[in-house]
């Protein structure tokens, strides 16, 4: 019996590929919750400088945003909605309360703790609490 080697070389090739394309898009990740208390006013109702937050904590996170969007609302408050390569994020914000709730979502193997880590000491909030949530459905 003779073989093709080349086209076995191309099935294997063609398995690893979709074995790869699984572990990346496997209905799997990790929802971290964080809600914060004791955050200056003039933070929490600063559009411009939570953008800067967000996107100076992903990018040293080695998050990627994609596209980023903000929502100021009547009288005070703030939400801040970032799609990412690896998912989203969001923060919303209650200045004459002095809360700032956070929430990442990531893929894979991509863990939100180090993001929401560098966001919590942009913030300084006096106090918080901090949740992960693992969703889907694991490899």
């Amino acid at each position: 019996m003779r073989y093709d080697m080349e086209a076995i070389d191309n099935f294997n090739a063609e398995v690893l590929r979709n074995i790869e394309r699984e572990a990346i898009y496997h209905p799997y990740g990790r929802h971290g919750v964080v809600d914060c208390r004791g955050i200056s006013y003039d933070i929490l109702n600063n559009e411009q400088d939570l953008r800067l937050v967000v996107q100076t904590s992903a990018e040293t996170a080695g998050i990627t945003i994609m596209s980023l969007m903000a929502h100021n609302f009547d009288q005070q408050g703030i939400t801040i909605c970032a799609v990412l390569a690896e998912s989203h994020m969001s923060i919303h914000t209650y200045p004459e309360h002095g809360v700032a709730m956070l929430d990442v979502f990531t893929c894979g193997n991509v863990d939100p703790s180090h993001l929401l880590r560098l966001l919590i000491e942009a913030l300084s909030p006096e106090e918080h609490s901090f949740r992960m949530i693992e969703r889907g459905f694991r490899p």
